[in-house]
């Protein structure tokens, strides 16, 4: 069996400046659907986040959180999601937060951001 699959980033290659799907875009993206093309998008932003910016019924599938799921809008359902063991993040946070300008948590559809006292500079 062979599928035939697009799949694109939003920010910056999918969404034009002004953060919209063209019109032209999204026609040809649902044309490709109806043909049976699998049209994947994928993101850092949560469910909530992108319902503002696309109309998420053009894809079969939304990667979301910076990979940690994958939702289906059809059948308005998760499809993976991936999970960390609260000890599990707050040892990798404690490990990188001296480097880190800032780091990004997510849980659920829930999107937290630790923000250091200061940024950290290195020279090369």
């Amino acid at each position: 069996m062979k599928y035939k699959l697009i799949a694109m980033d939003f920010d910056g290659t999918l969404l034009t400046d002004d953060k919209k799907v063209s019109p032209k875009t999204e026609k040809v993206l649902r044309e490709l659907k109806k043909e049976g093309y699998y049209i994947v998008g994928a993101t850092a932003r949560t469910l909530d986040g992108l319902r503002d910016v696309v109309p998420i019924d053009m894809f079969n599938y939304i990667i979301i959180n910076n990979g940690v799921s994958i939702y289906n809008p059809e059948e308005d359902t998760d499809e993976w999601m991936g999970f960390l063991k609260q000890q599990e993040a707050e040892k990798i946070t404690k490990a990188i937060e001296e480097c880190a300008t800032q780091i990004d948590i997510i849980s659920g559809n829930k999107y937290y951001i630790y923000k250091q006292k200061r940024k950290v500079i290195y020279h090369s």
